[in-house]
């Protein structure tokens, strides 16, 4: 399924100019729709998702007869679009077939508030490669650098994971074929040693918003937290349920990470001072582990040795145990620096 953007005829050098007001958003659903409840179920959950995510800084309410400037949500035309930001009176969001799920109902909304596709931005070449040869004749301006992201670059950094950023073989003439790829140093494949680097299939994702999708929105619309709420703490490929803007002292996250492997607590509380609970959690990438596996203690700790340090994360050889010696298992996956200290019978480390 194909996402296309209308090219509207306001133009500007930001993307500030075509905020709507007070983030506030009215609608209106095609009454043809009004009977579709599979249908109504996803578009309020792609709502709720963006509302509930930002702290409420976007609020989507029924137009009523005093909004002038409102979205149409309707599903008249096939394909999904949208234009970009507020234009001005009744602006179209279509949501044609195969585009009736909450993830892509969201990457729309996303267009109606303002936000072109991660790959528009104009430091995306420092990122991704573009493959036009690939692509079907006509869509290559879909992949276009567009002028107005030029204040988001320096707000918020580029990122593979957006529910914004189009997938590997977007628009391809052939589906194997690639047509936007991370480049050499940031593509696992290439440069694996690189902490931020992604696996091509981490592109064009469409399950929900990704930490820096809430971080652009709350930048755009200038959202408020409150004085003493934890900002929520997920890096890239990593996911925290519930997923929200802010949360308030005394809320309990769970971490998940979505491409790589967790290490660090499972969960962590907000604490008084806007601080969370427990030690940093990171998702590392999944290729650095190929030698790791679980064990009894005495023989990882023989075996497992790592000797690369990782941005906040260093794993250390351990000294020789009688066998048998300590836990009967290794915790280390849910410590947060991997070091493993161990003490030898006599007493001594």
């Amino acid at each position: 399924m194909y996402c296309f953007i209308i090219q509207n005829v306001v133009r500007s050098n930001s993307i500030k100019t075509k905020k709507w007001i007070g983030g506030h958003v009215p609608y209106v659903i095609d009454k043809t729709l009004s009977t579709n409840k599979s249908f109504l179920a996803e578009v309020k959950a792609a709502m709720d998702a963006i509302q509930s995510s930002t702290s409420n800084c976007i609020h989507f309410f029924p137009k009523n007869s005093t909004n002038t400037d409102y979205i149409n949500i309707t599903t008249a035309d096939s394909g999904c679009y949208s234009s970009i930001g507020r234009i001005g009176g009744v602006q179209l969001v279509n949501i044609g077939d195969g585009c009736d799920t909450k993830g892509i109902i969201i990457h729309e909304l996303l267009h109606a508030l303002g936000f072109w596709h991660e790959q528009s931005r104009t430091d995306r070449d420092n990122f991704v490669d573009i493959k036009y040869a690939h692509m079907i004749l006509g869509t290559q301006s879909e992949f276009d650098i567009r002028p107005d992201t030029k204040d988001i670059v320096n707000a918020v950094r580029y990122d593979f994971h957006s529910i914004l950023h189009y997938k590997y073989n977007q628009f391809a003439k052939v589906s194997s074929w690639d047509t936007i790829v991370p480049n050499a140093e940031y593509n696992c494949n290439t440069n694996p040693r690189n902490a931020n680097c992604v696996y091509k299939t981490a592109l064009g994702q469409r399950i929900g918003l990704s930490r820096l999708d809430i971080e652009r929105i709350q930048w755009l619309y200038e959202c408020k937290a409150a004085r003493h709420d934890c900002q929520n703490p997920s890096i890239d490929s990593m996911s925290v349920i519930p997923s929200k803007a802010y949360y308030a002292p005394g809320s309990v996250i769970d971490y998940k990470c979505d491409y790589s492997i967790l290490v660090g607590p499972k969960y962590s509380t907000c604490l008084p001072g806007k601080k969370w609970s427990g030690a940093l959690t990171r998702c590392l990438q999944g290729n650095f582990f190929q030698d790791v596996y679980y064990c009894d203690f005495a023989e990882c700790v023989r075996h497992w040795y790592l000797p690369v340090n990782y941005t906040g994360v260093s794993w250390k050889k351990a000294w020789n145990v009688t066998l048998g010696y300590g836990p009967d298992v290794d915790h280390t996956y849910q410590t947060n620096n991997g070091h493993v200290k161990v003490a030898r019978q006599n007493g001594t480390i």
